[in-house]
């Protein structure tokens, strides 16, 4: 879920893709660390516009009835990685998977109700 050096702090979603499910957790850590699991259900809440620094869960109100058009950007140096999820949190379609900057319009597909992003710098995903 991660593999960082130095100080890291983000989001993460698991048991995503159907059926591999993860049921523990190991961590190799040679200073102090939390870890907090919380249903997907609690992840913050994205209308028109979500910003970030670093990987993140974004979810919306509601499941989306229609595809709609969506922007993208990233600033940072290593992969930039954006997956729709449906309302059971399950992976739909992988959105963008760049390295370095990056912005581009793509399509979200009708069902979707979270957003993971993995990102090493600042991003933005606007409806």
């Amino acid at each position: 879920m991660a593999n960082e050096v130095g100080e890291y702090k983000g989001v993460r979603a698991f048991n995503t893709v159907f059926p591999r499910k993860v049921r523990a957790l190991e961590v190799t850590a040679d200073g102090a660390w939390t870890l907090q699991v919380l249903p997907i259900t609690k992840a913050r809440y994205w209308a028109i516009k979500a910003k970030g620094t670093g990987p993140d869960v974004i979810r919306l109100t509601a499941p989306l009835r229609a595809a709609r058009r969506i922007t993208l950007r990233h600033q940072g140096e290593s992969n930039f990685i954006v997956w729709a999820l449906d309302n059971r949190g399950r992976v739909t379609k992988l959105l963008a998977n760049r390295v370095g900057d990056y912005r581009g319009r793509v399509l979200l597909p009708a069902g979707t109700r979270y957003a993971t992003v993995e990102a090493d710098g600042v991003w933005s995903i606007a409806r």
